[in-house]
């Protein structure tokens, strides 16, 4: 109740309205991206370019704002310190994911930085088949 809609209140009053594709990075991401899949573990480096439907997220949001801390703190593979954040990450996450429009999101271990940096090096936002990307500085996520 009270998080959607404090979530969707600071999305209305964005001026960027959301919109894909969808590239998250950072904390919240990684283990949205790891639990949303069945992910045993939350590194970063093995679970990047992994593509995360939308229904997933939003599940996963939904089943983690009904659970308790030492619940989230007993998920395996998450790190310790994200368990009191995790509801808040996760449904903001799922929030952009849905206003979006999109049907799935995709996780990077690269930062906003490094998307502006690959965008500059590469503007034409050609990579190898398959290759996912860094990240984008149109449309972060964290």
């Amino acid at each position: 109740g009270a998080l959607i809609a404090d979530i969707d209140a600071a999305l209305d009053a964005s001026p960027v309205a959301p919109r894909g594709p969808l590239v998250a990075l950072a904390g919240s991401a990684c283990s949205a991206a790891a639990l949303a899949l069945g992910r045993p573990r939350h590194e970063p480096a093995e679970i990047h370019g992994l593509v995360v439907p939308t229904s997933a997220s939003t599940a996963l949001a939904c089943r983690l704002a009904f659970s308790s801390l030492a619940d989230r703190l007993a998920l395996p593979g998450l790190p310790p310190e994200r368990a009191p954040m995790l509801v808040a990450g996760t449904m903001i996450l799922a929030r952009v994911a849905a206003r979006s429009g999109v049907e799935s999101w995709q996780f990077s271990r690269g930062g906003v930085r490094w998307g502006l940096a690959e965008e500059r090096l590469d503007p034409s936002g050609s990579r190898p088949e398959g290759s996912p990307p860094i990240a984008s500085s149109t449309s972060p996520v964290s």
